[in-house]
């Protein structure tokens, strides 16, 4: 199998085991953050790190009516920032009224191809050997997982589909579909 193939079924398959959480979560009674339309930059703490995500808000959200959700990750040395701004998706989330996802990976020493070290923001994914001797790679899954936790309370998120028609996830080293 191309490695292009594996780490895009790597890391869809990291988000999409997030996503079974959909109908595991409830609201705590604690009052949900106001948010804008438009872009909403959020902090989580889990597991004692900060972790980040973004929100984008279209224009026609309704908090009245159940909307679906695009959940993003960005490749190796990316972030949730650079998939808010190059990916087009919150320009599809506007278009057809979807809350879109842009979470951010943490920073890890690594070793790439070439067999040099360099520290960029990377996935916790099942292939170990590129991560430097040393590294404790944090639970991304338990990140995305709270995330989701997040977005049911903060927001009217369909989650009674709690299927790829709801939470798309693409990592940016998958094929896009329109290219």
């Amino acid at each position: 199998m191309k490695l292009s193939t594996t780490r895009c079924l790597l890391g869809t398959a990291l988000a999409f085991a997030a996503s079974f959480c959909l109908s595991c979560s409830s609201n705590d009674g604690v009052a949900p953050p106001e948010y804008v339309t438009g872009k909403n930059v959020y902090t989580t703490e889990v597991d004692g790190d900060a972790r980040e995500y973004i929100v984008h808000v279209p224009t026609g959200y309704d908090p009245n009516s159940a909307t679906p959700a695009v959940l993003m990750l960005h490749g190796g040395g990316g972030s949730g920032e650079g998939m808010y701004s190059n990916s087009g998706w919150k320009e599809v989330g506007e278009s057809q009224t979807i809350l879109t996802i842009f979470p951010t990976a943490l920073e890890y020493c690594y070793t790439n191809w070439l067999g040099q070290t360099r520290f960029a923001t990377r996935w916790h994914s099942l292939n170990r050997s590129v991560f430097c001797v040393g590294q404790t790679l944090k639970d991304d899954v338990a990140f995305l997982r709270q995330l989701i936790a997040e977005l049911k309370r903060n927001y009217n998120v369909d989650a009674d589909r709690p299927s790829p028609t709801t939470w798309v996830v693409r990592p940016s080293y998958c094929p896009s579909p329109s290219r």
